[in-house]
Formats: C-alpha cells, sequence, structure tokens
C-alpha cells in the first residue's frame, strides 16, 4: 500500500478501495455498491495530468486537453465541452 488510502468504510460498514500505481498516482476507484473508475494518465508523478476518465457502467467517459497556458478542455461523451482555466497554482 505504501502509505496510500486503499479502502475506506462508511458507518454501514460498505466499503470502497482504491488502487494507485507506482508514482501514487490513482488509478482506480470501487465503490461499494460495485461502480468502478478509472484514469488515464499522461507524465509522472506530480506532473501527471488526467487524460480520461471513465467508469464501468459506460455513463461517463471523458478526455481531457491540456496545454502549456492552464487550461484543460474536457470532451464529454454525449459530445459537450467545458473548458476551465487554472493559474501557476492549479487553482
Amino acid at each position: 500500500d505504501a502509505g496510500q488510502l486503499i479502502g475506506a468504510a462508511n458507518p454501514l460498514q460498505e466499503t470502497e478501495h482504491y488502487r494507485y500505481d507506482a508514482d501514487h498516482v490513482i488509478q482506480e476507484r470501487q465503490l461499494a455498491g460495485g461502480a468502478t473508475f478509472y484514469w488515464e494518465w499522461q507524465h509522472r508523478g506530480k506532473q501527471s495530468r488526467c487524460i480520461r476518465h471513465w467508469n464501468n457502467f459506460g455513463q461517463m467517459h471523458a478526455r481531457y486537453e491540456w496545454d502549456d497556458a492552464g487550461t484543460v478542455t474536457v470532451h464529454h461523451q454525449d459530445g459537450s465541452r467545458q473548458i476551465y482555466e487554472h493559474d501557476s497554482n492549479a487553482r
């Protein structure tokens, strides 16, 4: 586990689980009800940027396009887009 949070339980003892890569970047989150979320990353370690996020039940699939000016464009599976701008502190 390398000091990573690998699971969490709520008061009803429903547990979710997490999986990370060797650089401690999250790869998978499995909820107690069976839904699983996945991430694909560009670069490694603290320079990682999510480039794809999806789930195992098909209702979510997003691609992320990053530029060096701090802008990320999110492309959703329905064809819609969202654009976010960040400063040098990722705010």
